[in-house]
């Protein structure tokens, strides 16, 4: 009798309470790996318990593939073929917990690509990003790696060529029609495409991923402060912060994103004429000389 009652217990010992109840499931599996530039794509039809851990499935995929299992790489699923309902499957959670089932389709690759980042001093920075990370915490990597205090009170906004724009004025209907035929809310989810005056529905949405937001891995990303709390809480031994602040208040103001009168407008350009161009030099600083650029706004400059 005890020695049934240790077999027993060594039986259920080796059940995971996780998958109890689970079912099997046949999901198409695509690899997506580059190596030495060149893509290696390859599919397999393989089964799993959908209450099996997405590590786990993480390590039959990649054992299947004959390739070391990473923690860069991960499931993909995407969305039905909309940018804004894809989605990299979590480690820690069950097949289950996504509503996995027979025939889906799910792409091994990795999380991380380059994201091109354009600073409001006109200068740009690539850097190397996790794509299943909320933009929060790439709004903090993108602020660390350049050295900008105060992270939390950045943001990003989409930055599209006028290509781009009509390029995505016309991928965001085909998205409509993908949803509508599988009786799905039509409206857009993500981002609006970015104008010359910045609004509030033009921040990229702080807890969503990237591709959540609807940027494709071809946009840019403007990174720019949204917050602001009073002038004390801006730090100005911080030369590198203000300098982007600078930058950002005299686009603001020559878009009409910031309102002025129009003598106001004046001394603002005349300031940002001192701060940039230095100090008046007769014989040097004409009209014709001098590139006015976006110091005033275009109402003002007659």
């Amino acid at each position: 009798m005890a020695a049934l009652e240790g077999m027993n217990k060594s039986l259920f010992a080796e059940v995971d309470p996780a998958q109890a109840g689970g079912q099997e499931v046949t999901v198409k599996v695509t690899l997506q790996k580059y190596e030495r530039g060149k893509l290696d794509e390859r599919t397999k039809s393989m089964r799993f318990n959908n209450a099996m851990y997405v590590d786990d499935v993480c390590k039959q995929v990649a054992e299947a593939f004959r390739m070391d299992d990473s923690p860069q790489f991960a499931l993909w699923n995407d969305g039905g073929g909309v940018l804004e309902d894809s989605y990299f499957l979590k480690r820690e959670q069950t097949l289950r917990f996504y509503d996995i089932v027979n025939l889906d389709e799910l792409t091994y690759k990795s999380k991380m690509r380059p994201l091109r980042v354009e600073l409001m001093d006109g200068s740009i920075k690539t850097v190397m990003i996790d794509m299943s990370a909320p933009t929060k915490d790439l709004v903090a990597l993108v602020c660390e790696k350049n050295g900008i205090a105060n992270p939390a009170e950045f943001a990003f906004q989409v930055s599209l060529t006028e290509e781009q724009k009509e390029a995505e004025a016309k991928r965001q209907k085909e998205v409509a029609k993908i949803r509508a035929k599988a009786g799905l809310d039509t409206s857009f989810s993500g981002t609006k495409i970015v104008s010359k005056k910045g609004i509030d529905e033009d921040w990229l949405s702080a807890d969503q991923t990237l591709a959540q937001c609807g940027v494709l891995p071809e946009y840019s990303v403007l990174l720019k402060k949204k917050f602001f709390f009073s002038d004390a809480s801006v730090d100005t031994s911080d030369p590198l912060t203000l300098s982007l602040l600078f930058n950002q208040y005299q686009d603001d103001v020559a878009n009409g994103n910031l309102p002025v009168a129009r003598d106001e407008a004046i001394l603002l350009a005349a300031l940002s004429a001192q701060a940039t161009l230095g100090d008046h030099a007769p014989g040097k600083h004409t009209v014709r000389k001098i590139d006015l650029g976006p110091r005033p706004p275009e109402e003002c400059r007659n």
